[in-house]
């Protein structure tokens, strides 16, 4: 396993991603939706944001959670980038772009939270050291 979140791919992919929405979700198309707009970075920001807190927890079951978490939040955010394409405030090409990405994120914190869960199995609750 990683020392450090910084050093999971999940992880800088997921906070690249973050860094695509907040630069398209400053575009004019976004001036007058403020919710969608906020609501995009939170799921964005949620994905690194979860699972950098769930490696840092210490315990096994308490890194699964969060990673879940993150799980969730990237998909709650391919969901805002389709509803983002079919108002028009994002183009075809980013939307697939950005599902895409999320898509790949979210098989990825799935790959991690298997990983973490067979190591459960192996050493039981107690810790992740």
């Amino acid at each position: 396993m990683e020392n450090s979140f910084e050093n999971l791919l999940v992880w800088q992919r997921s906070m690249r991603l973050a860094e695509k929405i907040y630069v398209l979700s400053h575009a004019n198309t976004f001036d007058r939706d403020w919710d969608l707009r906020s609501q995009m970075r939170r799921a964005a920001t949620s994905v690194p944001f979860n699972i950098a807190e769930g490696f840092e927890k210490g315990t096994l079951p308490d890194a699964i959670k969060f990673y879940y978490i993150a799980k969730g939040s990237a998909g709650e955010l391919r969901t805002q980038c389709l509803l983002a394409g079919r108002i028009r405030y994002l183009s075809e090409d980013e939307v697939k772009l950005l599902s895409t990405e999320a898509t790949d994120i979210s098989r990825m914190i799935m790959g991690l939270i298997r990983a973490y869960q067979e190591r459960e199995k192996s050493k039981g609750p107690s810790s992740r050291s």
